[in-house]
């Protein structure tokens, strides 16, 4: 495999590898609160990823993550990148190849994000966070549009609630989750891209419905397993999230109040400081909720909560906003000179131990001669840390998925096909915790070959998420 790279940093042998990751242990885990967010167009991460473009943008099928650091500069980074997300399904549409797209994810934009909390045991990871998309993906391991679903294990797919199970409990018909949080009572507040008419009435896109935990059978693993139609409530109308917005004070930047007559919720969480608001249609007391909402232009990243009838959201001890200028710097987003496009996804993670990122550039897809090289971009290392870039070759054949094993208290993450695994090249992380690789692709273009990447990275003992290239 050599002769296909670029030319080779000090490289680390596999067995050097794994010789000294008894001589690192992982970071202490942060306890401040992190979010995880989809937007509607491309982001920018606040360090410039470090002239990396993958790793230093935020693309809407992805997911991103930031942890606000009150008085202490921060920015976002990647959390699940397109090439993940296909890694964790296989082939199952068994076509051979394991990537299906050269720049989205399955699905295409994250339309919605939620962390489970009633049931929840264990240490959360990634594979935990609950995903909804924009477009139905229908293959062996399908979902639509309203489905909420999470990759337990490699290979797998688990649908928490399918669009089915919305749509009876709700009343609702053309069901497309938008936003949807879930709170420790088992109770599930959620939003819908397009008006419905409800069996508790019309609940608008901008409104909040909820689905008491009365109504909801959950199995052994915390998933929906049935329903119960004809209890759930609207709790607001579309005059109502105005109201919640202009209470807030929150300006977009250089665009004034941030909203319009096509308004609609887009992201959902409870609000971690607590307390209660009383529903304007109900006149019932629910548990404060953060929101993000779609307002057909720039709001900037805003996160605001119903606290005091609509207040800027904050997150350990910041703001989620500004009532002068919002800019995106409290997501650590780079702010643009016409203002962020819209939050589409909202969630919280809490003590959460983030997995290293590898995404390729300029594509994961690789079936002509449009690119002469394919680079693998780090986000996430520690920073000046040596990390080696690892080549696995991928299963070929239909519905193939990549194996994956697991050696706790040797390593951190799963370790991707590794009886193929041979470290390519090694290198040294910047300051930030982002590295680089460049791999000559030309003999490969055409091949039909499946190739997975993973960085093992000494500082943290850690193996990256994986990365696979279709060829």
């Amino acid at each position: 495999m050599q002769s296909i790279l670029a030319p080779r940093k000090a490289a680390l042998s596999a067995s050097t590898a794994f010789v000294l990751t008894t001589l690192f242990s992982a970071p202490d885990v942060d306890a401040q609160q992190s979010i995880v967010f989809a937007f509607s167009g491309n982001v920018f991460n606040l360090d410039g990823g470090s002239g990396l473009v993958n790793a230093g943008r935020i693309r809407p099928d992805e997911v991103g993550v930031v942890t606000p650091i009150s008085g202490t500069p921060y920015s976002a980074r990647t959390l699940i990148g397109s090439g993940t997300q296909w890694a964790w399904r296989g082939d199952d549409d068994n076509d051979s190849d394991l990537v299906d797209s050269p720049t989205a994810a399955p699905g295409s934009d994250t339309d919605a994000l939620m962390v489970k909390r009633f049931m929840a045991s264990g240490t959360l990871t990634e594979r935990d966070l609950c995903i909804s998309k924009e477009d139905n993906y229908s293959t062996t391991n399908g979902f639509l549009d309203g489905d909420v679903y999470y990759h337990p294990s490699q290979g797998v797919v688990r649908t928490f609630i399918t669009e089915a199970q919305v749509a009876a409990v709700t009343g609702a018909t053309s069901v497309d989750v938008d936003a949807i949080c879930q709170d420790t009572n088992g109770d599930l507040y959620l939003s819908f891209d397009l008006d419905e008419t409800t069996s508790a009435g019309p609940a608008e896109n901008s409104s909040i419905v909820r689905v008491p935990a009365a109504a909801i059978t959950y199995d052994a693993n915390g998933d929906v397993s049935g329903v119960v139609g004809g209890l759930v409530e609207v709790l607001n109308t579309e005059n109502d999230l105005d109201t919640f917005i202009l209470n807030s004070g929150l300006r977009s930047n250089g665009a004034g109040v941030p909203f319009n007559s096509t308004n609609d919720i887009s992201g959902l969480e409870i609000d971690p400081n607590g307390g209660t608001w009383v529903s304007p249609v109900n006149g019932l007391t629910y548990p404060n909720l953060l929101l993000t909402w779609d307002s057909g232009s720039s709001n900037d990243g805003g996160i605001i909560s119903t606290a005091g009838g609509g207040s800027i959201a904050v997150i350990n001890g910041v703001p989620m906003g500004s009532p002068v200028a919002t800019t995106g710097q409290h997501l650590g987003l780079l702010p643009q000179s016409t203002g962020q496009s819209d939050a589409f996804a909202l969630a919280l993670l809490d003590n959460f131990e983030f997995p290293i990122t590898l995404e390729n550039y300029p594509e994961s897809q690789l079936t002509g001669s449009d690119f002469g090289f394919s680079r693998q971009e780090v986000s996430g290392a520690t920073p000046f840390s040596p990390v080696a870039f690892v080549l696995s070759i991928g299963p070929s054949g239909p519905g193939t998925a990549l194996n994956s094993i697991a050696f706790p208290g040797i390593v951190n993450g799963e370790f991707y096909e590794p009886s193929t695994a041979i470290v390519a090249t090694s290198s040294l992380t910047d300051a930030r915790g982002y590295a680089e690789q460049t791999l000559n692709i030309a003999v490969l273009v055409g091949s039909a070959t499946n190739i997975c990447w993973q960085v093992y990275d000494f500082g943290q003992n850690r193996l990256s998420l994986p990365a696979p290239i279709q060829f």
